[in-house]
């Protein structure tokens, strides 16, 4: 599933397991990760399913990158 995630300053994805059908995953280990575009669009980054390093408890849980388009 890929999902447009609203109220963001830029276009953000997040890509999970679950069908399509539904609002929000089930389960947050169903979640992949997510794509976030920059602000003109033209480049997409690709992070893990880890959290927003401002919000994480520990460095473990910190996503990482794992890509550029």
């Amino acid at each position: 599933m890929g999902k447009k995630r609203a109220h963001n300053a830029t276009s953000n994805y997040q890509v999970g397991l679950e069908t399509a059908g539904r609002a929000k995953p089930v389960k947050d280990n169903n979640i992949l990760g997510k794509v976030r575009a920059n602000f003109l669009g033209t480049e997409f980054y690709i992070f893990d399913e880890g959290c927003n390093p401002n919000k994480a408890k520990s460095p473990d849980q910190i996503r990482a990158q794992q890509g550029v388009v």
